[in-house]
């Protein structure tokens, strides 16, 4: 069992390694999320979301993750932007590691920096281990977090549907390396409490990346920052809803001056994922 291995205690420094972000390397993600508003050339910078999927795919592979594991919570921070072309190293520590009755969580924070050792993304994953009661776990909420609801403060962004398909599934395991049977294969994924396949967290949460980048343009995508909470897994060909509401000031003690609250539901407005975004006014840009 993961929680029970030595490498998964509380502490524990992962080997530091590092990705390079070659030339069309981001084509398969940007399939997978319908990337438009980003740009592609390889002078825009690219989707924070990407490198750090893709980074923590290969900073956790140490850790044999076996099939089934999936994420709960995620902090993105972007710090400065990052371009095609670059390598980067990624270095990270197991920083929690619960055990709360049938529930299993270990927390992996991580940096993602250039060779001159200029950090560029950090933040946390927790992971929800094989073996957890789903209906118990973080995906029911989190006291540090909120219960996911738009804040009435601000001004309603103009909602985006979406269906991920299993194609944008494969091509977002070709382009991460997650390919983790419970998004590929019917067979184990039908085993699991989740009792189908299901989407990536990662990619839902590039959708949201998207659908911010489109909004409010190189406010965002210069420096924003995401929080999210996942609540329920998305599934192959269900349609999905994003809508968010832009509040004005950052709750939080950072220089980030807007904030936002993202919300993805379902048909039956079932709530999947929880974001809370910040980013900066200042930044060169259409005004928002």
């Amino acid at each position: 069992m993961l929680s029970d291995a030595p490498k998964m205690e509380k502490g524990y420094v992962l080997p530091g390694t590092s990705i390079i972000l070659e030339k069309g390397w981001l084509e398969p993600y940007n399939r997978a999320v319908g990337q438009k508003h980003r740009g592609k050339s390889l002078q825009a910078p690219v989707s924070p979301v990407a490198v750090a999927g893709k980074g923590l795919i290969a900073l956790t592979r140490p850790l044999n993750l076996p099939g089934g594991v999936v994420h709960t919570h995620a902090l993105i921070n972007s710090l400065s932007p990052v371009y095609t072309g670059e390598e980067l190293l990624c270095q990270g520590r197991i920083s929690r590691v619960i055990s709360r009755g049938s529930v299993k969580l270990a927390t992996v924070s991580f940096e993602i920096m250039k060779p001159d050792h200029q950090k560029v993304i950090c933040g946390h994953m927790t992971y929800l281990l094989p073996g957890s009661n789903v209906k118990n776990s973080t995906f029911t909420g989190d006291k540090t977090y909120g219960n996911g609801s738009i804040n009435a403060c601000g001004r309603a962004l103009p909602p985006v549907s979406r269906v991920v398909t299993h194609r944008d599934v494969e091509s977002y395991a070709l382009f991460s390396g997650d390919y983790n049977p419970l998004h590929l294969n019917r067979l184990f994924a039908g085993k699991t409490a989740f009792g189908n396949i299901i989407v990536h967290g990662m990619l839902v949460l590039g959708l949201v990346d998207e659908f911010l980048a489109g909004t409010f343009g190189k406010h965002y995508t210069d420096n924003g920052s995401l929080e999210a909470r996942f609540k329920k897994p998305v599934l192959p060909g269900q349609k999905i809803l994003l809508k968010g509401q832009a509040n004005d000031n950052a709750p939080g003690p950072s220089d980030r001056d807007a904030a936002c609250e993202v919300q993805v539901s379902s048909q039956n407005n079932e709530l999947l994922l929880s974001v809370a975004a910040e980013f900066s006014t200042s930044s060169k840009g259409e005004a928002w």
